[in-house]
Protein backbone atom coordinates (compact mmCIF):
# COMPACT_ATOMS: atom_id res chain seq x y z
CA UNK A 1 0.00 0.00 0.00
CA UNK A 2 1.36 3.15 -0.74
CA UNK A 3 3.03 5.94 1.74
CA UNK A 4 2.83 9.59 1.39
CA UNK A 5 5.26 11.45 3.49
CA UNK A 6 5.59 16.09 3.22
CA UNK A 7 9.27 16.23 2.97
CA UNK A 8 8.79 20.42 3.37
CA UNK A 9 7.25 19.78 7.03
CA UNK A 10 9.72 16.78 8.74
CA UNK A 11 8.59 16.76 12.56
CA UNK A 12 11.95 17.05 15.21
CA UNK A 13 13.07 13.69 15.98
CA UNK A 14 12.40 12.46 12.70
CA UNK A 15 14.00 11.10 9.67
CA UNK A 16 17.06 9.97 12.38
CA UNK A 17 18.27 7.08 13.66
CA UNK A 18 17.48 5.79 16.95
CA UNK A 19 18.99 4.32 19.52
CA UNK A 20 17.94 0.54 17.80
CA UNK A 21 19.33 2.07 14.80
CA UNK A 22 16.39 1.90 13.38
CA UNK A 23 15.01 5.39 11.22
CA UNK A 24 11.98 7.48 13.18
CA UNK A 25 9.86 7.43 10.68
CA UNK A 26 7.58 11.22 9.81
CA UNK A 27 4.11 10.97 10.15
CA UNK A 28 2.46 9.86 6.51
CA UNK A 29 -0.66 11.61 5.40
CA UNK A 30 -3.75 10.63 3.38
CA UNK A 31 -3.35 9.28 -0.36
CA UNK A 32 -5.42 12.56 -1.56
CA UNK A 33 -4.65 14.96 -4.18
CA UNK A 34 -6.32 17.41 -1.37
CA UNK A 35 -3.08 17.29 0.92
CA UNK A 36 -1.28 17.95 -1.56
CA UNK A 37 0.16 21.44 -1.34
CA UNK A 38 1.84 23.79 -3.53
CA UNK A 39 4.59 25.01 -1.93
CA UNK A 40 5.52 21.58 -0.76
CA UNK A 41 7.49 18.74 -1.14
CA UNK A 42 6.21 15.21 -0.75
CA UNK A 43 7.68 11.52 -0.67
CA UNK A 44 5.41 9.04 -2.56
CA UNK A 45 6.31 5.50 -2.37
CA UNK A 46 4.70 1.41 -2.90
CA UNK A 47 7.47 -0.54 -2.11
CA UNK A 48 8.15 -0.89 -5.41
CA UNK A 49 7.99 2.68 -6.99
CA UNK A 50 9.45 6.12 -5.36
CA UNK A 51 8.11 9.46 -6.57
CA UNK A 52 9.70 12.83 -4.91
CA UNK A 53 6.83 15.49 -6.31
CA UNK A 54 7.58 19.30 -5.92
CA UNK A 55 4.63 21.77 -5.91
CA UNK A 56 4.89 24.66 -8.04
CA UNK A 57 5.56 26.77 -5.20
CA UNK A 58 7.93 25.32 -3.73
CA UNK A 59 10.49 27.33 -1.55
CA UNK A 60 13.98 28.01 -2.68
CA UNK A 61 15.54 26.95 -0.12
CA UNK A 62 13.89 23.70 -0.21
CA UNK A 63 15.19 23.41 -3.29
CA UNK A 64 18.91 24.60 -2.37
CA UNK A 65 19.24 22.75 0.76
CA UNK A 66 18.22 19.54 -0.89
CA UNK A 67 18.96 19.39 -4.37
CA UNK A 68 21.91 22.50 -4.37
CA UNK A 69 19.96 24.01 -6.43
CA UNK A 70 20.94 27.95 -6.49
CA UNK A 71 18.78 30.33 -4.69
CA UNK A 72 17.79 32.71 -7.68
CA UNK A 73 16.87 29.44 -10.19
CA UNK A 74 12.98 28.99 -10.07
CA UNK A 75 11.27 25.47 -9.94
CA UNK A 76 9.70 26.17 -13.64
CA UNK A 77 13.94 26.40 -14.60
CA UNK A 78 14.86 23.22 -13.39
CA UNK A 79 15.46 19.93 -15.09
CA UNK A 80 13.82 17.76 -12.54
CA UNK A 81 15.44 14.52 -14.53
CA UNK A 82 18.99 15.81 -13.13
CA UNK A 83 17.93 16.46 -9.73
CA UNK A 84 20.17 14.43 -6.71
CA UNK A 85 20.04 14.95 -2.98
CA UNK A 86 23.28 16.80 -2.01
CA UNK A 87 25.84 14.49 -0.20
CA UNK A 88 26.65 15.63 2.76
CA UNK A 89 24.75 18.99 2.30
CA UNK A 90 22.18 20.57 5.07
CA UNK A 91 20.27 19.12 7.82
CA UNK A 92 17.09 18.85 4.98
CA UNK A 93 19.11 16.95 2.75
CA UNK A 94 20.48 14.73 5.30
CA UNK A 95 17.18 13.75 6.90
CA UNK A 96 15.50 12.99 3.18
CA UNK A 97 18.25 10.82 2.70
CA UNK A 98 17.80 9.21 5.59
CA UNK A 99 13.99 8.56 5.50
CA UNK A 100 14.84 7.17 1.96
CA UNK A 101 17.52 4.82 3.29
CA UNK A 102 14.87 4.01 6.08
CA UNK A 103 12.54 2.93 3.45
CA UNK A 104 15.01 0.87 1.25
CA UNK A 105 15.80 -0.56 4.60
CA UNK A 106 12.31 -1.94 4.64
CA UNK A 107 11.74 -2.74 1.00
CA UNK A 108 9.89 -6.50 -0.02
CA UNK A 109 13.31 -7.09 -2.55
CA UNK A 110 16.33 -6.05 0.03
CA UNK A 111 17.40 -1.82 -0.07
CA UNK A 112 19.80 -2.33 -2.76
CA UNK A 113 16.85 -2.98 -5.13
CA UNK A 114 14.58 -0.01 -4.45
CA UNK A 115 14.22 1.93 -8.24
CA UNK A 116 15.58 5.15 -8.90
CA UNK A 117 13.62 7.73 -7.03
CA UNK A 118 11.67 9.84 -9.77
CA UNK A 119 11.69 13.91 -8.60
CA UNK A 120 8.92 15.28 -10.67
CA UNK A 121 7.37 18.67 -10.13
CA UNK A 122 3.62 20.02 -10.59
CA UNK A 123 2.76 19.34 -14.76
CA UNK A 124 5.62 17.24 -15.48
CA UNK A 125 4.96 14.67 -18.45
CA UNK A 126 5.19 12.00 -15.81
CA UNK A 127 2.92 13.45 -13.30
CA UNK A 128 -0.11 10.72 -14.09
CA UNK A 129 1.65 8.40 -13.09
CA UNK A 130 2.41 9.55 -9.36
CA UNK A 131 -1.18 11.13 -9.19
CA UNK A 132 -2.11 7.30 -9.96
CA UNK A 133 -0.81 6.19 -6.53
CA UNK A 134 -3.08 8.64 -4.91
CA UNK A 135 -5.53 5.26 -4.32
CA UNK A 136 -7.64 7.92 -2.13
CA UNK A 137 -8.84 9.86 -4.79
CA UNK A 138 -9.96 6.85 -6.82
CA UNK A 139 -12.15 5.24 -3.45
CA UNK A 140 -13.73 8.88 -3.19
CA UNK A 141 -14.58 9.02 -6.45
CA UNK A 142 -16.53 5.45 -6.43
CA UNK A 143 -18.89 6.89 -3.86
CA UNK A 144 -19.56 10.28 -5.02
Amino acid sequence: YPRLFPLHNLPPGTCMLSESGEVVMPPTISLTSEKLESDGAFLLEDGFHAFLWLGRNVPSDFLSSVFGVPQHVSLDDVDCSQLRIIEGGMDRSEKVKTLINGIRSRWPRGGSSMPTLKILKSRDPIESRFFCYLVEDKHQATFS
